[in-house]
């Protein structure tokens, strides 16, 4: 099944027999609704993200510096992964 919304979705699994991928971010959501993580004992996939932001505040030096901060992180774990590898 696929929700768009977190309520539904944390409703159906409290109803059904099913499992779902729940952000950490609404484990007290769902806690507060009897649902429970799944302990598998380590991560089975990562999402990717990014930044968004209203295209006028780009403009804005202390959004262009968040955006330049981002990339300088994601840049230092691309690169720390990249060595664990080989």
């Amino acid at each position: 099944m696929r929700f768009t919304a977190l309520a539904a979705m944390l409703t159906a699994i409290r109803l059904g027999d099913d499992i779902a991928l729940i952000s950490s971010d609404c484990k007290d959501e769902a806690a507060a609704r009897g649902i429970v993580p799944l302990d598998i004992g380590e991560e089975i996939w990562s999402v990717a993200a990014g930044l968004a932001y209203r295209r006028s505040l780009g403009l804005l030096v202390h959004v262009r510096r968040l955006m330049a901060l981002v990339r300088e992180c994601m840049d230092s774990t691309t690169s720390a992964a990249d060595s664990e590898s080989h």
